[in-house]
């Protein structure tokens, strides 16, 4: 709405708002007397009649204010769109939280592991709920809901039971939807795993997003030397590049073969580029130096020169970044603590030894020696006092950093045991089935695998413990399996409606074909983002994840800080 603006009053008005109280106010007073001041002196509505699409459910008490007010005669249409998430990547969407949200349901006192009631939950999740409703009838979906049983105050219950009522609210005012898939939605924290967002990554684009500027993980200021000197554009890293669809989840080693490849392969299919070209000969272009060398050649494609340039520059920066911070001698401990064993697959026994060296390092920044401290504090469980104590003045940390290694260590108190992906297996049960964690890591520094893709891993085979991670609601689709949340724990009948329909599955008639999806309250990291594309391709299956935000390292280090 624009200050200042002229009314119409014979005229109609479209409102496109988000479903806050701010935007029903500003209506209701648009339709409020006296609002018009014309020289013939009439006074009343601003508009004869507003049609109005939200890009959310109104929650109730919006929807009354507005039906008992003075627009409500004017009102001719009011359409809830659903558009009120953002659709990240194909396989990845995300709700745009404010960092002080994380700080409202993250910084109090845990629930006890036993706790069912739902009662209490902010209202933040009230909003993320109709968000994550959103996302799935966007997909035209209706998935059946499991959520992590041991999260941070009962987070994960409170937030499951407010998407099912959201659910129950959507298709009970909307009996002509007809999803066309089932699927599953497990809703967890971040709890579930603290280790993802902190460990140093080397696929692109978790590197570039840990080490470079990138704005919103897609806006990226790119540097080069054109014709009259030193230039600079910014640019969009999204799916509309398809050279970096093709690169973002190359380990870095492989980014620049990837490139090589490429290239060869555009000269091989373009008779109007292999002829303006003279380098690489019958075997095509074999080192970056080559390529560049060949691109200077490609007079007429400005474009595709452009495209080239950019991502050798994007992964050249991650490399020199990497390099000037030793990072891989970084990430190998890290790897060590994470997983529990070395690269060889023996126990690690003694990490400080390993430690205390890259701690005194004078190229690591003062955020890589926080995160190596707070990684080795959660995977270290058996600490003495004094072991900790001296830690902690041996890595000399800041003030900010201290208050989130408390907070970090708040978060990790409502988890089981020690952490790290060898310990105990609490996720599934396994049986004869190959695992994830029998796959061989093709690097050293990537060996860890992120508590979220091992889940839906399991949730794929139909091996995800029902014990660790419930149905809200129980069906006959899973009997046997699922043990039966108590009435407490059920999703409250919607508001608008007394007859809902249920939308927990029927015993008949549904598919198996839906998505399987997890919703990580507190973030996702890009490893979490990563790992759904690699289970689709991994089981031929629809996979996707959700969050609030989305979480860099130094974004999660700032949540953790409060700052």
């Amino acid at each position: 709405m624009t200050k200042g603006r002229q009314p119409y009053p014979q005229m109609s008005s479209i409102y496109f708002i988000s479903p806050a109280t701010e935007s029903v106010e500003a209506i209701v007073k648009d339709f409020t007397p006296p609002t018009v001041h014309l020289a013939s002196k009439r006074k009343g509505p601003a508009y004869a009649e507003a049609h109005i699409f939200s890009t959310g459910m109104l929650q109730q008490v919006l929807f009354e204010k507005l039906a008992a007010s003075p627009a409500a005669p004017h009102v001719k249409s009011l359409v809830e769109t659903y558009l009120n998430f953002i659709a990240f990547e194909s396989r990845a969407y995300h709700l745009g939280a404010e960092p002080a949200e994380f700080s409202q349901l993250f910084r109090q006192q845990p629930a006890s592991a036993t706790q069912t009631m739902v009662g209490g939950a902010p209202d933040v999740l009230q909003r993320m709920a109709e968000q994550i409703v959103g996302a799935s009838v966007t997909m035209n979906e209706l998935p059946q809901i499991r959520y992590q049983k041991q999260s941070f105050g009962g987070n994960a219950l409170k937030l499951a039971s407010l998407v099912q009522e959201a659910f129950d609210g959507y298709v009970g005012r909307n009996p002509a939807f007809k999803p066309t898939r089932d699927g599953t939605l497990l809703i967890c924290d971040r709890t579930i795993d603290l280790l993802a967002p902190l460990l140093h990554e080397f696929t692109l684009q978790a590197m570039a997003n840990d080490l470079l500027q990138i704005v919103d993980g897609t806006k990226y200021l790119y540097k080069y030397t054109s014709a009259s000197g030193e230039a600079s554009r910014e640019v969009t890293l999204d799916e509309g590049d398809r050279m970096w669809i093709a690169l973002r989840h190359k380990h870095i080693a492989e980014v620049s073969k990837e490139i090589i490849a490429k290239f060869n392969q555009f000269i091989g299919e373009n008779k109007a580029a292999k002829s303006s070209t003279a380098g690489g000969g019958a075997t095509g272009v074999t080192s970056l130096a080559e390529l560049r060398e060949t691109m200077n050649d490609l007079g007429e494609f400005h474009e595709l020169k452009n495209i080239y340039s950019l991502h050798l520059s994007i992964s050249q920066s991650c490399l020199n970044a990497s390099d000037r911070r030793k990072l891989i001698d970084v990430a190998r401990v890290e790897q060590n603590m994470a997983v529990g064993l070395d690269a060889e697959g023996e126990e690690v026994e003694e990490v400080w030894s390993d430690v205390a060296p890259l701690l005194a390092l004078p190229q690591l920044t003062s955020q890589d020696k926080c995160r190596l401290v707070m990684i080795y504090l959660l995977t270290q469980a058996d600490l003495s006092d004094d072991d900790r104590k001296a830690l902690l003045e041996h890595a000399k940390l800041s003030k900010d950093d201290m208050d989130g290694l408390r907070q970090l260590s708040f978060l990790s108190s409502s988890c089981s045991g020690k952490l790290g992906q060898r310990k105990p297996a609490v996720y599934g049960k396994r049986n004869a089935r190959k695992t994830l964690l029998d796959d061989d890591a093709p690097f050293e520094v990537s060996r860890y695998i992120p508590a979220v893709k091992i889940v839906l891993d399991d949730l794929a085979a139909g091996e995800l413990s029902p014990e660790e991670f419930p149905f809200l609601k129980a069906s006959s689709a899973s009997a046997g399996l699922a043990t039966s949340t108590s009435s407490a724990t059920a999703a409250p009948v919607s508001l608008r409606s007394k007859q809902q329909a249920s939308t927990s599955l029927p015993s008949a008639g549904r598919s198996s074909s839906g998505s399987l999806s997890c919703f990580v309250l507190g973030g996702m990291a890009y490893s979490e983002m990563r790992s759904v594309y690699e289970l689709a391709s991994r089981h031929n299956r629809d996979f996707y994840i959700g969050a609030d935000r989305v979480l860099t390292p130094e974004s999660f280090l700032s949540l953790l800080r409060g700052s």
